[in-house]
């Protein structure tokens, strides 16, 4: 009875930190996606003024 309980206790909790990750990769996912269109913009605004 205990051992089984402690499974699926280990189950669940591998469950949650799995939900974890996804959710911080998306977020990571979207400060690289945001920082990357801010360069982008940066580029072509910056692309008339002669910047090499």
């Amino acid at each position: 009875m205990l051992e089984r309980k402690e499974s699926e206790t280990v189950k669940e909790d591998m469950e949650k930190d799995e939900e974890k990750e996804s959710e911080t990769v998306k977020e990571d996912m979207e400060r690289v996606r945001s920082s990357h269109q801010s360069i982008l913009r940066w580029c072509l605004c910056n692309k008339d003024t002669g910047y090499r």
